[in-house]
């Protein structure tokens, strides 16, 4: 029995469409970089480190809170929002903030933070930013936030809230 041409093209099909799969996936994590997100375990800390940065881009960009952000419940911090306002002094912080530290993982493999500030007048803003290698977070914030007098300024970490 003589096999035409046209049979044997079908049974190679699935196996070369399974090989085709299976490059491509090689292929996109051999050039994923620190932004993308392919399985972002593999990339740990450097996908902790692109989120954060991505976070704090975005905090500049809108000039507000973000609603993943929660206000500090450090007793020094005097944000309050007013939608009269046009433009927020505190908005204005936001667009300036910079890295006030380094990538801190305080949890090896799990937790990564970083501490943002900005100063306008005689305040300051403060900014924590942080994320987790997995989503078993059950409370807590990627973003704690403040706005302080000068005169309070302690040291920088003064929005680093507990979880809770």
């Amino acid at each position: 029995m003589q096999i035409k041409p046209q049979n044997r093209n079908r049974r190679r099909m699935p196996v070369v469409a399974a090989i085709s799969i299976f490059a491509a996936l090689a292929a996109g994590l051999v050039i994923a970089d620190n932004r993308t997100l392919i399985w972002p375990e593999l990339q740990w800390p450097q996908s902790a480190h692109a989120h954060i940065e991505e976070m704090a881009s975005i905090l500049r960009r809108i000039r507000a809170p973000a609603s993943w952000c929660t206000p500090s419940r450090n007793p020094a911090n005097i944000y309050v929002f007013d939608p009269k306002e046009q433009e927020q002094i505190f908005g204005r912080c936001l667009s300036l903030i910079e890295p006030a530290s380094d990538f801190l993982e305080t949890e090896p493999g799990h937790y990564v933070k970083r501490f943002y500030r900005a100063e306008v007048g005689d305040k300051f803003c403060e900014v924590t930013l942080s994320t987790v290698n997995d989503d078993e977070r059950i409370v807590g914030s990627d973003c704690y936030f403040g706005f302080f007098p000068k005169v309070k300024d302690n040291s920088t970490g003064m929005t680093d809230d507990p979880f809770g």
